[in-house]
């Protein structure tokens, strides 16, 4: 059952014309004769199973909004809405994995979740990941009602505990957002958000065993699948490139993608531990092997998996929910927290190329960390703040992941395993199309900074005093 604390809310709630659980009445919600019974709501009895059981059979129904919706995952609503009459859609996010995040109201008047996917197995998979680890997330995890599958697509609704967008009759309208609108736009939420998400609700998936100690040479590189990164990111990287090209969606800029293909780092930027001609790939490929091989040790739990800013889910009351688990399983502990991290340095950052110098600087101080324990020192500039904030609070749940008992001692400390992590989600990110040349480019040295500081080099820049090359001649610009 969905059980919501009313005072979590932080607004009263008025049903059945009385007070609900000892809060005074509130304007708010409308009351009509025969009442909202509010409780039965909050408790997932009869206003909510009625609402999510209703509209499972009949005829297909009228889907309206989002004109763009691809025919295939039209007919993916259409299926799990049977019976409903009309079900109007409001994209939430669309993630870079062909997935899609909307919220949909059926003509009842309930609203629910609905996310789409290019790939049905990822939705079974999520589907049974769902059964088996979003109950230990309680009320700040979905609820699954139903799912299905079409040729091309797949799709399944959920329900998210205690939203008070669901609710009809609400006199105030109420949005959901996802953490990166809330980091994109400077909401000053997006700080809380994240120690409700690692503080509060993930060490119920993470943390509710002890997490484990995994040693051996290659292991946690495997576990990150780097050999695979390394051929698909920079070794193949213009078949890679140009696969995606022969998918283009035409709402990026495909000359400066096309232009990606030839990884390069100038003078200004460049680590000193790169040595004098060197090319990224030549680097890589000299590198690549002690990477492969490290030794590190590194702490292991039950982890999301593809914790991005759009899997995070807060409305206007400050309620968050965490999201899709299809890849959700056993794996190093602290990959949430790196592949949240990842995001907001080289997706959500704005104007990058404006203050590179300043970026490079922040993930060069990222990679001169000696513990899991330690916290980088930096001083940003204004611009890189909102940045460098979140990426402070987010060292600060390092230790607690990574093991370490109330009093800070204990854990798997080797600081490899912070490395392993950024190196491998930073290349992955060369490949993203959404991300500009500023972002391209810093994703880029910081994969080479956390490369030097795995087998030893130096990650300082050889060479500061020369002025930046135009980043439209290395990277490409968007």
């Amino acid at each position: 059952n969905c059980v919501l604390d009313l005072k979590r809310i932080g607004r009263p709630y008025e049903g059945d014309g009385g007070e609900v659980k000892g809060l005074p009445t509130h304007p708010w919600v409308e009351s009509a004769e025969g009442g909202l019974d509010v409780y039965a709501w909050t408790t997932n009895q009869e206003l909510v199973r009625t609402k999510s059981s209703a509209n499972v059979a009949g005829p297909p129904p009228e889907v309206t909004g989002m004109d763009d919706l691809p025919a295939p995952h039209r007919e993916v609503v259409r299926a799990l809405f049977l019976g409903a009459g009309t079900v109007a859609l409001e994209k939430l996010q669309g993630g870079f994995s062909g997935a899609l995040v909307v919220k949909a109201k059926p003509a009842d008047g309930s609203s629910v979740v609905v996310k789409l996917d290019t790939s049905p197995e990822d939705i079974k998979t999520e589907t049974r990941n769902m059964e088996l680890y979003a109950k230990d997330l309680g009320g700040n995890a979905p609820r699954l009602l139903r799912h299905a599958v079409h040729e091309e697509a797949a799709g399944l609704v959920i329900e998210l505990c205690g939203a008070a967008w669901t609710l009809p009759g609400l006199r105030v309208k109420q949005r959901i957002r996802t953490f990166k609108d809330l980091f994109e736009a400077h909401d000053t939420q997006a700080i809380p958000v994240l120690h409700n998400v690692f503080g509060t609700i993930l060490p119920h998936l993470t943390l509710k065993k002890p997490v484990g100690r995994v040693d051996g040479t290659g292991s946690l590189a495997q576990a990150y699948a780097l050999e695979h990164v390394f051929a698909k990111h920079v070794f193949e990287r213009e078949k890679t490139v140009r696969k995606i090209l022969a998918k283009w969606d035409n709402k990026h800029d495909r000359a400066a993608f096309e232009r990606s293909i030839a990884l390069d780092i100038d003078a200004r930027h460049r680590p000193a531990g790169m040595h004098e001609g060197e090319s990224v790939e030549a680097f890589f490929v000299r590198a690549a092997p002690a990477v492969l091989a490290h030794g590190a040790a590194w702490a292991k739990g039950v982890v999301h998996g593809d914790l991005n800013g759009a899997n995070i889910l807060i409305d206007d009351e400050g309620i968050s929910w965490v999201i899709d688990f299809a890849k959700t399983g056993d794996g190093p502990a602290l990959m949430d927290l790196v592949k949240l991290e990842n995001t907001i340095l080289f997706e959500y950052t704005a104007d990058v190329a404006a203050h590179l110098d300043g970026a490079v600087a922040m993930t060069r101080a990222l990679a001169s960390v000696a513990s899991v324990r330690d916290a980088p020192t930096f001083q940003p500039p204004d611009a890189l703040r909102p940045t460098w904030t979140a990426v402070q609070q987010l060292h600060g749940y390092f230790a607690r992941y990574a093991g370490a008992k109330n009093d800070g001692s204990g854990g798997v400390e080797d600081v490899a395993q912070l490395h392993m992590a950024r190196l491998a989600f930073a290349l992955r990110t060369l490949s993203f199309r959404e991300i500009d040349a500023g972002q391209r480019m810093w994703a880029l040295v910081a994969a080479v900074q956390h490369t030097l500081a795995l087998i030893g080099g130096d990650a300082r820049p050889r060479d500061a005093t020369k002025p930046a090359t135009a980043l439209a001649t290395t990277m490409g610009a968007n």
